[in-house]
């Protein structure tokens, strides 16, 4: 997980889920930080124990947390409009039933409508 040039300790999360973190956590890039970041919030480690097991800010943690909820979220949408385009072509249906009723000047088009969600969640 992390550059053998770290001494690693273990730590066990709540879940009986082992993870790896280097004694020395100061010394690691942010980058890498933010890798166990979210790696201790998925096992259910709250804001203040990352912020203590990683000597980073509150801060610190919040925005690397929201960043991974809207890349998430992105590939989610981007998994849905993949698989959605997978089952028109395989019921051979055209690129034209993709258009949905445009209501006082909204969006004309499946795309068009998914961009405008993102643009209002401000994931664009």
């Amino acid at each position: 997980m992390v550059a053998d040039k770290y001494q690693s300790s273990v730590i066990v999360s709540r879940g009986g889920v082992v993870v790896e973190i280097p004694e020395n956590v100061a010394l690691l890039p942010l980058r890498e930080k933010e890798k166990y970041i979210v790696e201790l919030r998925k096992q259910g480690k709250t804001y203040r124990e990352i912020v203590k097991i990683l000597r980073v800010s509150p801060s610190t943690v919040a925005r690397v947390l929201k960043q991974y909820a809207r890349e998430r979220e992105i590939n989610e949408l981007r998994e849905a409009q993949s698989h959605r385009g997978e089952a028109q072509r395989a019921r051979g249906e055209s690129e034209r039933s993709q258009e949905i009723v445009q209501v006082d000047g909204g969006p004309r088009t499946v795309e068009e409508k998914q961009l405008q969600v993102l643009r209002e969640r401000r994931l664009l």
